[in-house]
């Protein structure tokens, strides 16, 4: 039996989800599973469907904590943890100081994404002393994981992690929950309010700056102008919430757009849209898109970031340049007036996740670095 800790800076909603899959899915009878909560637990806890895995919350202090590589050492030790697997940068320092403070050797690391900050253009102190960070403790570590080619190519090139060290490991969906539901399309829209004709198109995600969701607005009141039997679902919670509804309201659009906020059936509300659209700025390999693609819809992502690793441009969903109002609104007008276009990209982009980012495939690939990190 494999004893693997999970340890994440918190535990709520968001890419970490993926902590929770990959915990599901992995074989009970070889590997057992813990989390560890750099802050507090959260609502993706919620989502844990083994009754084994124990969560610990380490209440990290604001700041340095000087004391929590020492508090998560004693842990692994009481644990009989023999791989520690962290998650994202805010774990990085403190897993690696806690897993030699515990005499333990097997660590993974998994980089999700690099935030929207790193990728402006000017220095800062900050970003070159997170970057020599990285760069300098990475031999403490047996594996880096990064979820798309486009993330582990930063970390080669701007980072200088040595590409033996990295390995690419995509994002995995449950496509078995994640799936195509005509009952489930027809109840939600009831429930919603939205008519069964109407063209539904929308978007989950984090509401903040890195999405772009203003130049979606934007496009979609252009779009509304040549045809009424339409609306947006905004699916998701964040800081720039507040700001994206006067945006809709400046643009006479609150008819036509619904914002949801954080929602527990995002499946279902899928299953109600006709069309998904994530127009960011910066993505590493978007969850979201993956469940709307396993769910059969055509996506139209912005070409950045692993986007492009997952979309096949004009056969299993559609790119854009995150900056190009026009293409956006030239793609949703054609995927609005076009249902076999609809149908026969929505069929493609499933079979695609289903063939190369299922959880299934996910889970097997995880498994493989945690035997070879104990060999």
């Amino acid at each position: 039996m494999i004893n693997i800790m999970y340890v994440v800076y918190d535990f709520g909603i968001g890419g970490l989800e993926k902590c929770v899959d990959l915990v599901n899915s992995l074989d009970q009878a070889e590997f057992r599973s813990s989390i560890c909560c750099l802050r507090r637990s959260g609502d993706s806890a919620r989502k844990l469907r083994r009754a084994d895995v124990k969560i610990f919350e380490m209440c990290k202090r604001n700041g340095h904590d000087l004391t929590l590589p020492f508090r998560l050492a004693k842990l692994l030790k009481e644990n009989n943890i023999d791989i520690i697997h962290s998650a994202n940068w805010g774990t990085y320092l403190e897993s690696i100081a806690g897993a030699r403070l515990a005499g333990m050797s097997a660590h993974v690391h998994m980089e999700q994404g690099m935030e929207f900050g790193e990728y402006n253009e000017t220095d800062t102190i900050k970003r070159k002393l997170r970057i020599h960070s990285q760069r300098l403790f990475s031999p403490s570590v047996n594996k880096i994981v990064a979820v798309s080619e486009e993330i582990r190519g930063r970390f080669i090139d701007r980072i200088g992690i040595i590409p033996e060290k990295i390995v690419t490991i995509p994002n995995g969906v449950d496509t078995e929950f994640f799936k195509p539901e005509k009952k489930t399309r027809k109840c939600k829209r009831s429930e919603l309010g939205l008519g069964e004709t109407t063209i539904i198109m929308g978007s989950v995600g984090r509401l903040s700056r890195v999405k772009n969701y203003t130049i979606l607005l934007e496009a979609f009141e252009r779009v509304l102008q040549d045809r009424s039997d339409i609306h947006l679902l905004m699916v998701g919670d964040g800081p720039e919430r507040r700001e994206l509804e006067h945006k809709a309201s400046s643009l006479d659009l609150l008819s036509h757009v619904t914002f949801l906020g954080q929602r527990n059936d995002t499946k279902d509300i899928l299953n109600v849209m006709d069309i998904f659209i994530l127009p960011s700025i910066f993505e590493g390999l978007s969850v979201s898109v993956l469940e709307a693609m396993s769910v059969g819809l055509p996506v139209i992502a912005s070409n950045v970031g692993g986007n492009p690793e997952i979309i096949q441009h004009r056969k299993t969903g559609f790119l854009f340049e995150s900056s190009n109002v026009n293409d956006l609104v030239s793609l949703i007008t054609e995927n609005s007036n076009g249902f076999n276009l609809r149908e026969r990209v929505g069929m493609a982009a499933r079979n695609r996740v289903v063939d190369s980012f299922s959880l299934r495939v996910q889970t097997k690939s995880y498994s493989r670095i945690y035997q070879d990190c104990l060999r």
